[in-house]
């Protein structure tokens, strides 16, 4: 918060002192400007003159005009308006009735010599050698333009803050906590309850009943690759967590687990995901082996796909006619089954909207984020789709077409929401724990 003001109070200074700054030379211009419009009739000239000439010489008393500038001015006064003193007098008067004001002025100021550090000869004081008399106080224009700089001051320090405070919202991550040193690989919230959480990794599962502020190691052990959990009619749900020769169940919210008997035709499993609008769905991909589905808690699956990336870390599905299926890869960064199951393209973004990296960890599927795209070829992708990777977290609303950054930075290495999509856990590569409540826009311990 400290930096916040202080940046604020920066800017505000700023503005204001550029304003004092740029106020006298504004003016020097408009006393320019009244030089010229000086040159009417003879009798307005002289009220010209006599108006300018006070301008002058108050900015030559109050010091804001050095003397070259003053004799410069002075000069310009004399060229300017002296085509129509001629019609009435010589250029010998007008300078003396300009030495005469100028006296005349000094003497009503109490000030016998210029507030500069080197008087020019042609306009040295008299004998007296008085010492300067006090400042002369500001006309109502330069009062105008002192206030005129103090409220554009402020009004920039109140900008300042407003716009410091909410990039320092967005901008700063801070950890729900930091759990115990491991190579984290998958994260789920229970269906019924959001405080409920599951993260995998390569020395088991661990589970969490106070949103992630304290972790403790279930029974599941071994190289945990992947974790979903399914709403069903009771509160706690199912959960299901797969890896390395792993599938078991959970029907408790994670208390208790149970093997899983299953007809997969192999045992490394490396990622798990769910039917977002039917969570009795369950999808696989099996290294060397493809795409997998089950309808009954992952007893019988059916193929979907031979081929499978090399790298798969995470699966995300978009249910719909054709099932669309995404897959994080590293180093391939985000890929697409296509061609009706026969094979995979990339779908790490184009030019601008590109990807950063192709080390892409973890892909999650938001069904309810509203976001809407139509392609050039008239299909609509609906939903978003977020990817965790060694650069930070990223966005998609156009099905991988382009991405955009998010505010959460380092080495995600796995992400997971809830059904409605509002609220997002992450953990990176240091084991720490992070939470957004408004679709990953602010990542903070007390979001």
């Amino acid at each position: 918060m400290g930096e916040i003001l202080l940046f604020a109070l920066l800017l505000g200074s700023a503005g204001g002192g550029l304003w004092f700054v740029l106020a006298p030379l504004l003016q020097r211009q408009d006393l320019a400007r009244s030089l010229v419009e000086a040159s009417s009739p003879p009798l307005l000239a002289n009220q010209g003159a006599h108006f300018s000439l006070e301008e002058l010489d108050l900015d030559f008393q109050m010091g804001k005009l050095e003397d070259a500038d003053y004799r410069t001015f002075r000069e310009s006064l004399v060229a300017v308006t002296g085509d129509v003193v001629e019609q009435s007098a010589t250029r010998e008067r007008l300078e003396l009735l300009i030495e005469a004001e100028v006296a005349r002025r000094r003497s009503l100021l109490g000030a016998s010599e210029p507030y500069r550090t080197a008087p020019s000869p042609r306009h040295e004081a008299g004998a007296g050698g008085a010492r300067p008399g006090p400042e002369p106080k500001p006309t109502a224009n330069r009062r105008a333009l002192l206030a005129a700089g103090v409220a554009a001051g402020l009004f920039l320090a109140a900008t300042g803050i407003l716009v410091a405070g909410q990039l320092g919202r967005q901008t700063s991550q801070r950890p729900v906590a930091t759990l115990e040193p491991g190579h984290y690989t998958t994260l789920a919230i229970a269906a019924g309850d959001a405080n409920r959480l599951f993260a995998g990794s390569s020395d088991g599962l661990r589970t969490s009943a106070d949103g992630g502020r304290s972790w403790s190691l279930t029974t599941v052990s071994g190289n945990v690759r992947a974790v979903v959990a399914q709403p069903t009619a009771s509160a706690a749900g199912d959960v299901l967590a797969a890896g390395d020769g792993l599938l078991a169940r959970s029907a408790d919210g994670g208390l208790s687990w149970s093997p899983v008997s299953h007809d997969l035709p192999g045992t490394d499993i490396r990622a798990l995901a769910l039917d977002p609008r039917d969570p009795d769905r369950v999808y696989a991909m099996v290294d060397g082996h493809g795409l997998f589905a089950s309808a009954d808690g992952g007893r019988r699956w059916v193929r979907l796909a031979d081929r499978t990336p090399a790298g798969i870390a995470s699966l995300a599905v978009v249910s719909g006619d054709p099932l669309t299926v995404y897959v994080a890869t590293s180093p391939g960064g985000v890929q697409v089954l296509a061609d009706n199951g026969r094979g995979w393209a990339g779908a790490s973004g184009f030019l601008a909207g590109a990807l950063p990296t192709l080390q892409a960890s973890t892909i999650v599927y938001d069904a309810n984020s509203g976001d809407s795209y139509v392609s050039p070829d008239g299909r609509t992708f609906r939903g978003s789709l977020y990817v965790g990777t060694d650069q930070g977290l990223f966005k998609s609303i156009d099905g991988g077409g382009s991405w955009n950054r998010l505010t959460l930075r380092g080495t995600v290495a796995a992400l997971t929401l809830t059904a409605d999509g509002r609220t997002l856990a992450a953990i990176d590569d240091g084991g720490r724990l992070f939470r957004s409540r408004d679709r990953g826009l602010s990542w903070g311990a007390s979001e």
